[in-house]
């Protein structure tokens, strides 16, 4: 059910905001890179490794110069489809960099958090060389989790 949810925001989103004015992307999700190999999930104790390779396409709509609302799907490091809605929000672009942080809501990660919907906070830095930006997102090890590094390459049209 909240899986239909999220995807029924992400075509209602993709599809008004061609009226938008702002700058629009096509996010293209590359990959992450894990501190730790992986987990155990708390209640079987099954091991699972992290998968790093993390296809996935998004929709992006720069609303101002420093502020993004993004949606998309990716297959994310537990090897299962995630979806997910969420803001950018960053510094404006200066000699084409630019920091900041996405926060929103993603599908996925059940087994790793016991919920079905968990929440994004992710810090980044994105390098600009119009139409292609590069994305690097970091998230510091929480409790048992260890950090984790991702790879986002944008395409503006």
């Amino acid at each position: 059910m909240n899986k239909s949810i999220l995807a029924s925001a992400l075509i209602l989103a993709s599809t008004s905001a061609f009226a938008l004015e702002g700058d629009h992307w096509i996010n293209l999700h590359i990959g992450s890179q894990h501190s730790d190999p992986g987990f155990y999930e708390d209640d079987t104790n099954d091991f699972y490794e992290y998968e790093e390779s993390n296809p996935g396409i998004g929709y992006e709509y720069e609303a101002t110069d420093n502020k993004s609302f993004r949606v998309g799907t990716y297959r994310n490091s537990l090897a299962e489809q995630s979806v997910y809605l969420g803001g950018n929000f960053h510094t404006k672009y200066t000699d084409g960099i630019a920091v900041g942080v996405m926060l929103g809501l993603s599908t996925g990660y059940e087994r790793q958090y016991g919920m079905t919907v968990t929440g994004i906070v992710l810090p980044n830095v994105m390098v600009i060389i119009a139409p292609v930006r590069i994305e690097l997102g970091y998230v510091p090890a929480i409790g048992k989790f260890g950090s984790v590094a991702t790879l986002t390459a944008g395409i503006q049209f």
